[in-house]
């Protein structure tokens, strides 16, 4: 009998450790969906930021280019016209200026572009990123 108490006292002992057990791992499954959230809504602002700043981006080497072809186009105009009066004037000079100018504008286009492409490839890592945590849970 005696033997029997000291069994149920052992068995009461390890069934409330076993609650505690079980407790403990349900805390911790929550701040694990807490902590998974988190996750998420960081990496989904993140793409978002990326998105935005992509989009700017985009906008920007839009007007770029606008601007690279308006100054393309004023510049071969004002090439012409100091062609035309190159018997009077030193047009020879003025048309290098052209040249630099417009291989200037050239040259930022180009590297808005590379940024641009840089920012897309970012964004598409953080698609990814963003899509194995939503498979991961």
């Amino acid at each position: 009998a005696a033997q029997l108490e000291e069994m149920r006292r052992a068995t009461d002992v390890l069934m409330g450790d076993l609650a505690l057990a079980r407790n403990d791992r349900a805390e911790v499954e929550a701040a694990l969906r807490d902590l998974q959230g988190t996750a998420r809504d960081e990496t989904s602002e993140m793409l978002r930021a990326a998105q935005t700043r992509e989009r700017e981006l985009e906008n920007q080497v839009a007007a770029l280019r606008d601007l690279a072809a308006e100054s393309e186009s004023t510049f071969q105009e004002r090439i012409r016209r100091e062609t035309a009066r190159a018997a009077a004037e030193a047009s020879e000079e003025r048309a290098r200026v052209a040249d630099e100018e417009l291989r200037r504008l050239r040259l930022k286009n180009a590297a808005a572009e590379a940024e641009l492409r840089e920012l897309q490839s970012t964004v598409r890592a953080e698609r990814g990123a963003h899509d194995e945590l939503l498979a991961a849970e």
